[in-house]
């Protein structure tokens, strides 16, 4: 029992600590957090079982509550965080304790990605962000994304080869799409990270041996077929194009974006044989445009299901903060009566609906639009060189959000950008400690 105790002790004094150092230092948390990214794309069982499974990222995020507490009572002002934000994180957590006492460990379970979506934001935008900072940042994106590359490949090669681990990656993804080898949030990383190497090339910034890592992120994203992830990337590019439009070169960055969609214009003028990744390809995008069969018009008929459920619930609590976690969506049983079927609405604002009602879906689009805004104004004015960027990174994550929600790896974006494009103030709340406000502030 004595041990027991003492193990505890330690354990948290391990966490604490680990907690003060990210505290004053956000950069390394990114890192840290892509490095979970490219963990949570390999699939290795890291799990720890304890009543319920323990993840490395419940840990991280844990962590990262404890870091971002610590600055908020010691280093920077709750003001650095926006009013809407904190309503989301109130309601939502009145929501999983209300569900934890109704469902038990579900809640748990379903309010993880929201748990790990407002401590990411929380976290980043209660730093002050410089240009330096956001550069080492956005190259640590660009590094996750190469390695999410690089892992994309190793499976395509290696299933090539062997037919059993060919299965078993297959088996990661339901939709028995060929060459989805990764999921779509990894997907979306490598979009990102497209849309950070072309800004920097137009910007005239990029470093020639990186320009290759353009081709090869847009055709892993291609192959991967995510086709929401194609939009998203498609909406992303445009909008960086359109902040550029009025700089000098415009016809260069038109010529540019030719010429790194001309490898994908000639896959699909290849014609169509067997069933290789051309087809395959091919195949994807004709279900794309469907209007009757593939994965979006399953999902617009659930979208639908799951609107018209809230809305007949003639219930005012539902209204304004949704049901608690772990009530489900919309289950129903199966035709044999034998077990529940619940899908998760697959459309971030629908999402939102149900786990925080009006209250947080007004917060949340206010929150969204006071990004998008600030980012135009900053990109037409000049003034901060990453706001062009950003622009056309929140294009494609606002188009990604309409069939899939946000993670924590948006948030990390989020966070930054209320910092850096000015959304909120950054007023330190020491004085008796000055030197290790500064520390703090400009961490």
């Amino acid at each position: 029992m004595f041990i027991s105790f003492v193990s505890v002790i330690a354990v948290f004094s391990v966490l604490a600590a680990i907690a003060g150092w990210l505290a004053a230092r956000p950069v390394h948390a990114a890192y840290l957090a892509f490095g979970l990214i490219v963990l949570e794309a390999s699939h290795l069982p890291l799990s720890i079982n304890y009543g319920i499974s323990i993840y490395p990222e419940d840990m991280l995020f844990a962590i990262l509550a404890l870091a971002c507490l610590i600055r908020l009572s010691l280093f920077a002002s709750v003001k650095t965080v926006p009013l809407t934000w904190w309503v989301i994180g109130a309601v939502q957590l009145l929501l999983f304790v209300w569900g934890n006492r109704t469902f038990g460990s579900s809640a748990g379970v379903d309010y993880r990605i929201h748990f790990y979506l407002w401590v990411s934001v929380c976290y980043f935008c209660s730093a002050q962000w410089t240009e330096p900072m956001v550069k080492r940042v956005l190259n640590g994106w660009t590094a996750c994304a190469s390695m999410l590359c690089m892992l994309a490949m190793f499976r395509w090669i290696y299933s090539a080869i062997d037919p059993v681990y060919a299965e078993e990656i297959m088996g990661f993804d339901t939709t028995g799409i060929r060459f989805r080898v990764l999921s779509s949030t990894s997907s979306l990383v490598i979009a990102v990270g497209f849309l950070i190497l072309l800004f920097r090339m137009l910007s005239g910034r990029l470093p020639l041996l990186q320009r290759i890592l353009l081709p090869v992120f847009l055709l892993v994203v291609v192959v991967l077929q995510h086709r929401s992830v194609w939009v998203s990337l498609f909406v992303g590019a445009i909008c960086v194009l359109w902040t550029r439009q009025k700089q000098q070169g415009s016809l260069r960055a038109g010529l540019a974006i030719g010429l790194l969609m001309l490898p994908v214009a000639v896959m699909f003028a290849i014609p169509d044989e067997g069933d290789g990744v051309v087809s395959s390809i091919k195949g994807a995008a004709g279900s794309a445009i469907s209007t009757k069969e593939g994965t979006m018009v399953a999902r617009v008929d659930n979208w639908q299901a799951l609107l018209a459920n809230w809305g007949s619930s003639k219930d005012v609590l539902t209204y304004l903060v949704g049901k608690p976690y772990g009530s489900g969506f919309n289950p129903q049983e199966s035709e044999d009566g034998q077990s529940v079927i619940d899908m998760v609405p697959h459309n971030h604002f629908v999402h939102i609906l149900y786990r925080g009602g009006l209250i947080a879906l007004s917060c949340t689009l206010a929150l969204f639009y006071q990004l998008w805004t600030a980012a135009v104004k900053e990109a037409r004015s000049g003034r901060k060189y990453w706001a062009p960027c950003l622009v056309g990174v929140f294009g494609a994550c606002f188009a990604y959000f309409i069939p899939y929600f946000a993670t924590y790896a948006s948030g990390i974006l989020i966070g930054i950008a209320i910092s850096y494009l000015g959304i909120c103030k950054h007023d330190t709340v020491v004085s008796s400690k000055p030197v290790m406000a500064r520390r703090f502030r400009k961490s």
